[in-house]
């Protein structure tokens, strides 16, 4: 079981925005961006163990509560172009966006057929343009012409039911958010036909969680093989990944949403909140996702930091497809013990 949050941001000089506008979305997770000019970590950090794939066992998260977050005053930022360092307390044991839920570099690397802003969770079109309602079991969408995967492969409707057929016969663990699904076929080369066992109201929240992936790579390398190098439509590519330790990314030059404010991010991730926190302190990072909340309170206390107001969702996901929770009885057991609000 993990937790994820989202959307919680801090930033300095023409922060986020400006230098990267790689992770709009809720995974961009609690962000701060160092007071001074970013230096190369001194030594990697301890490798973590690797994260237990995840995947909701309901739905999606629900609309974004207000928060109290932080951040410096923006001033003139960093050119265009220029390379950003992040430090994450998001250790990816994994680089397939079908076998974890929720990271950030799968919102900067793939795209999904909708995306949800956790400022408005209402659905909206990303690799679908628009969609139908055929029948109360039938929807079909249109995709986005003209979108090309890093590779220079197309993406078409083909990928589309390739990636959601792929994750449920091999029980990857976002299969959890296709349960209900009976049928994904291609129609056409632009239209994709989802055929569910019931009503579904919130499918379209779902499909802002399921990133597309290239059906003919991935038939090449694998599922394994696609975790260590993977490949997909978003504005940036993974250009290197070393399980648990870093990732970098590089600005996608033929990416249909346009080029991204960085040419280069790299990520270090740490499993230890407490070396995060040092390593953004001495200036390795512009940028240090996920400090806890003690961490966060301490740097506003230095005065490095101005607090301000964003929106933030959090969730609890379970992966279904191992012990304990594969077992219903567990999950139920779960439920009964939790006090809702509503």
């Amino acid at each position: 079981m993990s937790r994820h949050r989202s959307s919680t941001s801090f930033s300095r000089r023409a922060a986020l925005r400006t230098l990267i506008g790689f992770a709009a979305t809720g995974a961009a997770g609690a962000l701060l961006a160092a007071c001074s000019n970013a230096a190369a970590p001194s030594a990697p950090p301890t490798a973590a163990a690797p994260a237990p794939a995840t995947a909701p066992t309901t739905a999606p998260p629900a609309a974004p509560k207000p928060t109290t977050t932080a951040a410096q005053p923006a001033s003139s930022g960093g050119p265009k172009g220029q390379t950003l360092s992040v430090g994450s307390g998001v250790v990816d044991a994994n680089a397939n966006p079908l076998q974890a839920q929720d990271h950030t570099y799968m919102y900067a690397a793939f795209n999904a057929l909708t995306n949800v802003d956790p400022t408005d969770p209402t659905p909206k079109p990303e690799l679908a343009t628009s969609w139908n309602k055929v029948s109360d079991t039938v929807t079909e969408y249109k995709l986005r012409s003209g979108v090309t995967f890093s590779n220079g492969q197309p993406l078409t409707a083909d990928d589309v039911a390739f990636t959601f057929n792929t994750t449920l016969n091999e029980k990857l663990a976002i299969s959890s958010l296709l349960t209900n699904i009976k049928e994904v076929a291609a129609v056409d080369p632009m239209t994709v036909r989802i055929t569910t066992d019931g009503p579904d109201p919130i499918l379209e929240s779902r499909l802002a969680l399921m990133f597309i992936v290239p059906r003919q790579y991935y038939q090449q390398v694998g599922t394994d093989g696609f975790g260590q190098k993977p490949i997909g439509s978003g504005r940036f590519t993974v250009d290197q990944f070393v399980p648990n330790q870093s990732m970098v990314l590089k600005a996608n030059p033929t990416a249909w949403q346009g080029s991204p404010a960085s040419a280069e991010v790299q990520m270090t991730y740490y499993s230890n909140p407490s070396a995060l926190l040092s390593a953004y302190q001495a200036g390795q990072h512009d940028i240090a996702q996920l400090l806890p909340t003690q961490a966060l309170n301490q740097l506003q206390g230095q005065g490095t930091v101005q607090a301000v107001s964003t929106a933030s969702s959090n969730i609890i996901t379970l992966d279904t497809t191992k012990p304990p929770f594969s077992d219903i009885r567990v999950r139920q057991a779960m439920t009964m013990a939790m006090t809702f609000q509503r």
